[in-house]
């Protein structure tokens, strides 16, 4: 029988709207990719997708291609986090220079609902990493141990990984973070951490729990509580957010430990601040950048 192409789903925006650019390019996932101006493909869970914006009638609609797998109303409501109320949620954000600027800048853009597998490893996978770089890891990591199907590579799952040679890991270019995803896959074949229990946890806990894997402190923890769980608090901090912190928000403190910039940061960036968070790292990465000092080079270790 010849393959018959599913029906492109139609889902009418939600009040707050949703940017495709900012939501699939802000550094939160990396299975995506602009195909052609304002078309992006890539995977919602392991279902490849094609998605634009259609504007061609009054009420604006997300229009879903299933290219592979199956997407259902419901599901890509879920990724695409069209049931938040992201005006309410934008409100929350506090009225400062900074944010009033990320807030303008990244309208529309939405916390999407990954599996926490997949946000584990790719974060596990980002380590002193740039997006770019992340994304051609997960292109790479799909094509030597995903799933084959008609449209690409799905996300390989935890026993491919956990099985995988490091070597093989390496060559798609995971370097020094080979071994940290190969030990956490392993890890949770073995029982020794399980996802589903982690996402039934306090957040703190929760916390505790994802540092007990392989390759996973703090900065990445936070990541997966974020991406993977959809916990609004959880503040990851990395190298933007980190000089942000310290020359926007607290230029007049001199020692700020991480720990410290965290628990602030979960303060004054109020119940959403996490995407807060995504908020400021996006306009920073794309835009605000003149706001910040320049990066120093790390000084070379003593021999």
């Amino acid at each position: 029988m010849p393959n018959i192409p599913a029906p492109t789903l139609r889902l009418p925006l939600p009040p707050g709207g949703l940017s495709l650019a900012h939501t699939l390019d802000c550094g939160q996932a990396f299975c995506w990719h602009e195909e052609s101006p304002g078309v992006w493909r890539g995977w919602i869970a392991d279902a490849a997708a094609r998605c634009h914006i259609d504007n061609r009638t009054p009420h604006p609609h997300l229009a879903v291609e299933c290219l592979a797998g199956d997407i259902t109303d419901a599901r890509a409501r879920h990724y695409f986090g069209l049931d938040d109320d992201l005006d309410s949620i934008v409100a929350t954000f506090p009225a400062d220079r900074w944010m009033r600027h990320a807030s303008a800048h990244c309208r529309g853009l939405r916390l999407l609902r990954q599996s926490p597998w997949e946000a584990l490893a790719i974060f596990i996978c980002s380590a002193v990493k740039q997006v770019a770089h992340i994304q051609q890891i997960d292109a790479a990591l799909r094509a030597r141990f995903g799933e084959p199907t008609p449209a690409g590579h799905r996300f390989p799952t935890i026993a491919a990984i956990a099985s995988a040679p490091e070597s093989q890991l390496r060559a798609a270019g995971l370097g020094f973070r080979a071994p940290n995803l190969r030990q956490a896959a392993r890890q949770l074949i073995d029982g020794d951490a399980d996802l589903d229990a982690i996402g039934r946890a306090p957040d703190q806990e929760a916390l505790v729990q994802l540092q007990e894997l392989a390759g996973v402190g703090p900065k990445i923890a936070n990541c997966v509580l974020l991406f993977g769980y959809a916990r609004w608090r959880a503040f990851p901090v990395d190298t933007w957010i980190d000089r942000a912190l310290r020359h926007l928000y607290y230029p007049r403190k001199r020692r700020l430990s991480p720990e410290f910039l965290r628990t602030e940061a979960r303060d004054y960036f109020g119940p959403y601040a996490g995407l807060a968070q995504q908020y400021l790292f996006h306009w920073l990465r794309k835009v605000g950048r003149e706001h910040l000092p320049p990066r120093q080079s790390r000084p070379r270790r003593s021999p």
